[in-house]
């Protein structure tokens, strides 16, 4: 379903690589050189990418990128939970409307510092120890949530748990990424964000289900330690990511990984190709300092389209949904919080279906047009959800059918544009690391620096 998505993605990357590569007019003959320097590496790797075309899936790949989505479903889960949780929360704890406020929005706290440092944190301990690092926090937020016993631990643990939400949308991607054959690494990633819509959906349905169960929260927040263990344990028998060791100065041993994570078809040739390819784009890197993220033409337009996409996104209010559906629903006019529940449960079913579509389609209809469409409609549902909502008593019955389509249909749009942002910036990425040669179609899997991480992580968190 991805296959024609992802060619297509390749050709726009391509384009954007060539871009990139040419002088701008106002650079110095310094930066022309390099510009030449890094479109002769480029050509070195282009030549030998049909080589790994043909690399099947190993088995230790498919398993890691099974992980990577339970790891999706870990960010989207604790991300959605909440919605309904917060119900009971605000009865048992008797929270005032600040105090519920806190309890919602002190996670993106967490993320906010994980999205600063998690680029030195993978770089520093590993792709995969830091998933299975995360895992344990993930864990460690799920027993502080599940036990609590105060408004303080409440938040203590909010803020534990949105470190690992960020951390985990740092390392995940990267890893996947890096240890995927080119052939397939488009296909792969995506699947992370199907798992965070995943997630999301999942904690609705929970929310469903128990949110008449007498401390039913508890259990909520216990269940997201099951895929925390599951996937801290699968990880330690996946082998490190060989980028990750030829950085390290690790040849050795990015041999032998490398090995062991491609197919039993891979024959010699092959891997010394991407070892190759590797070594070079990593001296590339070296070559070009964090500034040039800001002095480089293409470099500074690339960062700031995709910061700028970002943050109106999150601007359009439409996260305020996922924490606050239920909420929502409620003060509409359904009268119990299972009620409220079951109605929030549509936009879990809404975002894995606009996902879905989204990522499917992005080829015939194109990114540009996709994105005006769904903001457009997004922009339309937004009004009318709250011109109802003014015009209506809160608890009017006659306000439920606008207000159960009109999140939804908010929700549909965010999925897609959301769906859309992620393969925009991917796209973009050539323009915004160090050496621009992280293009899906070719050998080396990319490597986002800590700068790039934490500029468009830690844009959607400051806006929230």
């Amino acid at each position: 379903m991805f296959k024609s998505a992802r060619h297509t993605m390749d050709e726009a990357e391509q384009l954007l690589a060539e871009q990139t590569q040419q002088p701008h007019p106002g650079s110095t003959s310094k930066h022309g050189r390099q510009d030449v320097e890094d479109h002769s590496v480029q050509r070195e790797t282009k030549a030998n990418n049909d080589t790994l075309h043909s690399t099947e899936l190993s088995w230790k790949v498919v398993f890691g990128a099974t992980l990577v989505a339970l790891g999706g479903v870990l960010f989207g889960y604790d991300v959605g939970i909440i919605s309904g949780a917060i119900l009971q929360l605000e009865e048992d704890f008797v929270l005032s409307p600040l105090e519920k406020e806190l309890v919602v929005s002190l996670m993106l706290l967490g993320a906010m510092v994980a999205s600063m440092v998690g680029g030195f944190v993978i770089d520093a301990l590993s792709r995969k120890w830091s998933i299975v690092l995360n895992a344990v926090i993930f864990l460690l937020g799920a027993i502080l949530l599940a036990t609590a016993k105060s408004f303080a631990m409440l938040i203590i643990a909010r803020i534990v748990v949105g470190f690992a939400v960020s951390l985990s949308a740092i390392a995940e991607v990267v890893y996947i990424s890096e240890v995927a054959p080119p052939k397939h690494r488009g296909l792969l990633v995506s699947l992370n964000e199907l798992g965070i819509t995943g997630g999301i959906m999942l904690a609705y349905i929970v929310n469903y289900a128990l949110i008449e169960t007498q401390e039913g929260w508890r259990i909520m927040f216990a269940i997201s330690a099951a895929p925390a263990i599951l996937q801290g344990i699968g990880m330690v028998f996946l082998p490190q990511s060989p980028r990750w060791l030829l950085l390290k100065g690790q040849l050795p041993k990015a041999r032998a990984s490398l090995i062991s994570l491609r197919a039993k078809s891979a024959t010699t040739d092959q891997i010394d190709t991407e070892l190759g390819a590797m070594d070079r784009v990593i001296a590339a890197e070296a070559r070009r300092p964090f500034s040039a993220l800001f002095r480089s033409p293409s470099l500074r337009r690339g960062l700031l389209l995709g910061c700028a996409l970002t943050l109106l996104q999150q601007l359009t209010g439409q996260p305020n949904i996922l924490y606050y559906g239920t909420t929502v629903f409620k003060a509409a006019g359904f009268e119990t919080n299972k009620q409220a529940a079951l109605a929030n449960t549509l936009l879990g079913g809404v975002k894995v279906f606009a996902t879905i579509l989204a990522l499917w389609k992005v080829d015939k209809l194109g990114r540009r047009l996709l994105l005006l469409i769904g903001c457009t409609i997004m922009v339309a549902s937004l009004l009318v959800l709250a011109s109802v909502t003014v015009a209506f008593p809160p608890i009017s019955p006659s306000v439920r059918p606008v207000a159960q389509v009109e999140p939804c249909s908010t929700s549909f749009h965010h999925a897609c544009t959301h769906a859309l942002l992620t393969t925009v910036f991917c796209s973009l990425k050539p323009m915004l690391e160090d050496t621009f040669l992280t293009h899906r179609n070719t050998l080396h899997p990319p490597h986002p620096t800590s700068a790039t991480c934490c500029v468009c992580l830690l844009v959607p968190c400051c806006v929230n």
